[in-house]
């Protein structure tokens, strides 16, 4: 009987286990190119900052995070034409060509500064459904298919209510109030097959502060950009991320 309970186990064993380079991974967050496009590339952010300052006013977007993901399942099978055909050469299925839908986050407060109310026991847990990304299969054994799947991952309502839960300095703003963030996050999206696929989990650090990357003095960004006087130099693809913002006049 043991014999038996052994060698079902050693099957089990078996059966279950791949290869474990076939799967679908977050590499990293990458930053936007000088056009302010987003592309797969070696560097990543070690953290991001978010000045709710800046972000609760100026655009809807929240904190935006350019996620690179890579595809390392291969094509299902191989269809060759059959002989006599014009054209005889092999040619691959897209079955494992991934379209991500969603993202499924969770905020978890680390730190604060002295002067917020907020403590680190502030948690929040959301999904929403992202703009549809292809993730192309991978080309063999060794190369995965790479893409950049961009969305909020910390959205405007987000940052408002941490605004919200923080003692608010006086005017202009105060860039020692801080509250540091752990966002833990995954995707889910599907083959074209149909089949349901998610990513590994993947935790990014974001400090939320008020007024630390702000430094457009008594102008806001419209007021800066109307001005012929005036240029906006720094953080300019998305104002109050991962970057200072200044309104520089003659």
């Amino acid at each position: 009987m043991r014999k038996y309970i052994l060698l079902f186990a050693m099957l089990s064993i078996v059966t279950t286990c791949g290869p474990e380079d076939y799967y679908l991974v977050i590499s990293g967050i990458r930053p936007p190119e000088d056009d302010c496009t987003y592309k797969p590339g070696e560097l990543f952010r070690a953290w991001g900052v978010a000045d709710a300052s800046l972000i609760t006013t100026a655009h809807n977007y929240g904190y935006v995070a350019g996620v690179q993901v890579q595809n390392r399942m291969l094509n299902t099978k191989d269809v060759t034409k059959k002989p006599g055909a014009m054209d005889e050469l092999p040619m691959r299925t897209d079955a494992n060509t991934v379209v991500v839908k969603k993202a499924v986050v969770e905020l978890r407060g680390v730190v604060a500064s002295k002067n917020t109310t907020t403590t680190t026991k502030y948690k929040s847990t959301y999904s929403m459904e992202i703009s549809e990304t292809v993730v192309p299969s991978a080309g063999d054994e060794k190369t995965p298919g790479v893409a950049i799947v961009l969305f909020s991952l910390i959205p405007k309502e987000k940052l408002i209510e941490l605004e919200e839960g923080v003692k608010m300095p006086e005017w202009p703003t105060d860039p020692s109030t801080y509250v540091d963030l752990i966002a833990e996050f995954y995707l889910e999206g599907e083959t074209l097959g149909g089949v349901p696929v998610k990513t590994n989990v993947f935790n990014f650090y974001v400090r939320v502060c008020y007024g630390c990357l702000n430094f457009l003095g008594n102008k806001t960004i419209a007021d800066c950009v109307m001005d012929a006087r005036c240029k906006l130099v720094g953080g300019t693809c998305v104002p109050g991320q991962d970057g200072y913002i200044a309104c520089v006049c003659q």
